[in-house]
């Protein structure tokens, strides 16, 4: 039997975080280190299919709404072919507004919460990796992308507003824990756009570590606020594949390595 793949969930219900960021660069870092990686863009503004390239998600034929709507009407599943695209070794399904408009009619539709993961589950044996970037707010998206996923990493900005994200988060999680998901855990946090010498960011990473510590795994890699990384973004390519040597692909690299170390040693969450 195949080795079905892990599915993480990269979110935090606040915006501003760098979920997309954190996703499309981990995605790549993780392909370049041999894995097979497929990114669910789960969220209607679609920044994701934005940051890899493409230039307007909302008019094409084939997204995740799509995937969505026909799994809701238990219709025919399309061939991969006509919805997975790749770009820079990462496979990827385009967000879309539409799913603003689905959230609200999944809504009236019992069992709709596990919509999502019955598309994940297609896609298990095929790949190694499987990252789901989701819209900061909660709802029927929210919870769809938490019953799919087997973990969530929480990438945090270290702002004190952030740490209220964190906590209302946390709370959601272990909701769909006692409910929906009982296998979902805590992959870890992450701190994003850090700026060391910033005496706020100092003490969030502090109060984090107090707080959480001993309870939820703390990445030693840090992202820091970097220009190559909101650059290559700009761009459409992830910053590893743009610029190679810059502090934003090394600092990526890094976490892709200790995110594998993770997750392939079995190590707790």
């Amino acid at each position: 039997m195949s080795k079905k793949a892990k599915v993480t969930l990269i979110g935090l219900q606040k915006g501003g975080t760098g979920k997309t960021t954190v996703t499309s660069n981990l995605a790549y870092a993780l392909a370049q280190e041999g894995k097979r990686v497929l990114v669910i863009d789960f969220d209607a503004q679609a920044d994701f299919s934005v940051s890899l390239g493409v230039d307007d998600p909302h008019h094409e034929q084939m997204t995740i709404a799509k995937l969505v709507e026909l799994e809701m009407e238990q219709a025919d599943f399309p061939e991969s072919s006509t919805f997975i695209r790749s770009k820079c070794g990462i496979d990827f399904i385009c967000g879309s507004k539409s799913l603003s408009a689905l959230a609200i009619i999944m809504q009236q539709e019992p069992g709709s919460d596990l919509i999502l993961k019955y598309i994940v589950d297609r896609f298990r044996s095929l790949y190694d990796y499987i990252l789901i970037d989701t819209g900061p707010n909660e709802g029927k998206l929210s919870m769809n992308a938490m019953c799919a996923a087997d973990s969530v990493l929480i990438p945090m900005e270290a702002q004190c507003f952030s740490m209220t994200g964190v906590r209302e988060f946390l709370t959601n999680i272990r909701k769909t824990r006692r409910g929906m998901n009982t296998k979902l855990t805590v992959d870890g946090i992450v701190f994003n756009k850090y700026e060391k010498r910033t005496a706020v960011n100092q003490r969030v990473f502090e109060d984090i570590q107090t707080y959480y510590g001993e309870s939820i795994y703390i990445y030693q890699t840090i992202i820091p606020k970097n220009a190559s990384i909101a650059t290559a973004q700009y761009v459409g390519e992830p910053v590893g594949f743009c610029y190679k040597y810059s502090v934003g692909s090394k600092s990526f690299k890094n976490l892709a390595l200790e995110y594998l170390a993770k997750n392939e040693s079995g190590a707790a969450g």
